[in-house]
């Protein structure tokens, strides 16, 4: 009896031996040795799971211990080569092309992905205020710019709606869909926020979404309607096109809608026949508006935001944004919409930036003036701005639910065209995602704008709560109405 207690006791060592020897087991963790900022997570966290991504090639199969991830460029004109994970190797796959496998809460689940940086322009800057030393606006070409090698975009376990928005610099950081939800992921740092140096067996905490609140919007203008000009003169509401390879702005389509309108104003004095031809000329404006529309973003994160994410704020921002730009391309859209970036402002010195308080309106119509006052012709232009903070928003003093807010329809509207969110983690990718459609005039999917007679509304990007039951990657037909409707 006691030699089999021994045999079991003996298969069990192995077996635990040989789940911590492989290299994408779940691991455990010491909380006194993680940074600060990933301790508070975790403690926020009821299910989480500690596991190591590796990469493999297409069959499967691990890669060398020194191709498993991409290391953020220390120099642009650094002569060597700093990414050891697309060093050449036995594999076909290209530069182009990653897979990664990862277990965790008891599935596998293997990542086909593909490098995607077009939400990041060509022409990106990199602007940092009240620095140190002095303000500066860095410009990358496309090729210079550090952190868009990073980023990736695919699907889960060969599923095409499973998708997965990654950076894959220094680890895994992102978020990915599945058949029970959606999942974010980011690999863990030490105190000193330095990178584990294993490749191989890199710890990575891996965690459901949680369920925070939104706000509902501020206001209910349309663009383009009287209810709400802002006395601005003709030249400062006109924006610098940016050419694209022959790819429009939304500013270009404002400038085609608006001359439509003179055109047809023009015509309508006629008789019966210039009437027709009104209603015709309407309809062929409203297909040749029926092509990709390109929204340049400015993306401004504040001081706070800075203390808390540190030298990985620049990173982590642009992640945020790859998600936003992938969730504006999931079909359910009905419409080709293309979120870029087109500059990146640090706010170094409050005096430099707007005004943040707790207030989530006073906060909003602050940034919303600041934006505006740096969007001047000649410079770097933007279609709309977005506000990140650290800040607790709240709609009142005892109310501070509030994780973003916008005005509704003011996409148009240079003054307006604005909206703050407030970070807690990369979920605020689905926050921003949702102010963004209040400025497309998109409400919440529970108004009564998009109720049905005897039909649930079901809760897609615009619910005004975010829950484990809200699809935030795609959106509703009420959405892909109001969005259809504002941009004809």
């Amino acid at each position: 009896m006691q030699f089999v207690s021994w045999a079991t006791l003996l298969t069990l060592l192995v077996r635990d031996l040989a789940e911590m020897a492989s290299p994408d087991a779940p691991a455990a963790v010491r909380k006194d040795r993680l940074h600060p900022r990933q301790v508070k997570l975790l403690e926020t966290l009821s299910e989480y799971e500690i596991a190591s991504p590796i990469r493999v090639n297409a069959l499967g199969e691990p890669f060398p211990t020194n191709v498993h991830f991409k290391r953020r460029r220390r120099s642009i004109n650094s002569a060597s080569d700093p990414w050891p994970a697309f060093a050449s190797s036995s594999s076909s796959s290209t530069s182009s092309q990653a897979h990664y496998r990862l277990s965790a809460f008891g599935q596998q689940f293997l990542f086909n992905l593909t490098a995607d940086a077009g939400f990041i322009a060509p022409l990106f800057t990199v602007t940092l205020l009240g620095e140190p030393e002095e303000n500066q606006t860095k410009f990358y070409s496309e090729e210079e710019a550090e952190l868009k090698h990073c980023f990736y975009k695919g699907h889960v376990n060969t599923k095409s709606e499973h998708t997965a928005v990654i950076s894959l610099c220094s680890g895994m950081l992102g978020t990915f869909r599945s058949h029970d939800g959606d999942y974010f992921i980011e690999p863990l740092l030490s105190i000193d926020e330095a990178e584990d140096e294993d490749e191989q067996n890199k710890p990575h905490v891996i965690y459901r979404r949680s369920s925070p609140r939104r706000e509902p919007p501020t206001g209910r203008h349309a663009c383009g309607t009287s209810e709400h000009k802002t006395g601005d003169s003709k030249d400062e509401r006109q924006r610098r096109r940016r050419t694209w390879e022959g790819r429009s702005t939304l500013a270009d389509d404002v400038a085609v809608f608006k001359s439509s309108l003179a055109t047809r104003a023009l015509s309508a004095s006629g008789n019966k026949t210039d009437s027709t031809r009104e209603k015709r000329t309407h309809r062929r404006t409203k297909r040749s508006l029926s092509y990709a529309r390109f929204v340049e973003v400015m993306v401004v994160a504040d001081r706070r935001m800075i203390l808390y994410h540190g030298a990985n704020l620049q990173h982590y921002a642009l992640t945020l944004m790859s998600i936003v730009a992938s969730i504006y391309k999931d079909p359910s859209i009905g419409n080709l919409i293309n979120i870029v970036v087109v500059n990146l402002v640090v706010i170094h010195n409050e005096q430099e930036g707007p005004a943040i308080s707790f207030n989530a309106q006073t906060t909003l119509r602050n940034f919303c003036q600041w934006q505006h006052s740096k969007n001047n012709p000649g410079g770097i232009q933007h279609d709309t701005a977005v506000l990140i903070t650290r800040q607790d928003i709240c709609r009142s003093h005892d109310k501070c639910d509030t994780l973003g807010l916008a005005e509704l329809g003011t996409l148009c509207d240079p003054v307006r065209s604005c909206s703050i969110s407030e970070d807690n983690g990369l979920s605020t990718a689905f926050t921003i995602a949702h102010e963004l459609g209040h400025l497309f005039n998109m409400p919440h999917d529970d108004s009564n704008k998009c109720k049905e007679e005897g039909v649930k509304s079901p809760q897609h990007v615009m619910a005004p709560t975010l829950n484990f039951y809200t699809k935030p990657w795609m959106w509703s037909k009420c959405s892909r109405k109001y969005i259809t409707e504002f941009l004809e």
